[in-house]
């Protein structure tokens, strides 16, 4: 059986099918991360020492779909040997084979496996996904709250690291874990 359409009926499928695919366009976001992002970490242990340190800079980008969460994606690095700390013991020790070994693995990385919001047309993200970190990649956790600004997203949230998980240790602190503190600045990709 031949199915035979005239100019007007093609013109008319043609008609929806191009404003369905600009309706899905329309929920689709693609955003990378820009200068002014950040990346901080801190632990604080049983003798009182916390252990703070800055990343920089933060590269990456974010890609979900406003209809289809799950699959979005957010994916954002850092050199360790960037990592600043205010006390260059604690910075010397942090960026040590010990801990984030930077000078064998310069690159901290987050990619995300899924992306869950607490509510429909929430603002408060839960993505699920893969932090590497000194040659060692666990599936870890970020709960990010976006605010929406002129031309993008600022994604604020926090992410915890157990230092053993990644057989990381720390002599300056006595801490198990890292709390990592977030800021992904972000404008649309080109």
């Amino acid at each position: 059986m031949t199915l035979s359409m005239n100019k007007t009926a093609r013109k008319f499928l043609f008609i929806v099918a191009a404003s369905l695919m600009h309706a899905n366009a329309l929920f689709a976001i693609h955003l990378k991360i820009v200068k002014g992002s950040r990346l901080e970490c801190s632990s604080a242990s049983g003798r009182g020492v916390v252990a703070k340190a800055m990343f920089g800079p933060i590269t990456g980008k974010v890609d979900f779909d406003l209809s289809d969460l799950k699959n979005g994606k957010f994916e954002f690095g850092a050199k360790t040997k960037n990592l600043e700390a205010t006390d260059k013991r604690q910075e010397e020790d942090l960026k040590s084979a010990h801990c984030f070994n930077a000078d064998r693995y310069p690159d901290l990385t987050f990619k995300s496996d899924s992306v869950v919001c607490d509510r429909p047309g929430g603002i408060v993200y839960h993505v699920y996904g893969m932090l590497e970190a000194g040659g060692v990649g666990k599936p870890a956790k970020i709960q990010l709250t976006a605010i929406p600004v002129k031309d993008g997203y600022t994604f604020r949230g926090t992410m915890e690291m157990k230092l053993s998980a990644y057989a990381m240790r720390t002599e300056y602190t006595t801490a198990e874990n890292l709390t990592f503190f977030l800021e992904l600045r972000t404008e649309p990709a080109k």
